[in-house]
């Protein structure tokens, strides 16, 4: 399972991985904490099963981000 988490909270973002890393070795694990950082890795790859997205990022409305 391949996983975006996009939050501009460090702590937030060590919890969910923490959480998705007890799933197993199968999970892959990316972040972004910004919008533009994001929309970045979503280019570079395409297969993301699970996306967590902060809908309050500092540079862009997360729902904005979720219509790119």
């Amino acid at each position: 399972m391949k996983v975006l988490l996009v939050d501009d909270h460090p702590l937030f973002i060590a919890g969910i991985r923490g959480v998705l890393e007890t799933l197993g070795p199968d999970v892959e694990i990316l972040e972004a904490g910004t919008a533009q950082r994001a929309l970045g890795v979503l280019d570079a790859h395409l297969d993301f099963d699970y996306l967590c997205l902060d809908l309050q990022l500092p540079d862009m409305d997360g729902f904005d981000l979720l219509a790119e």
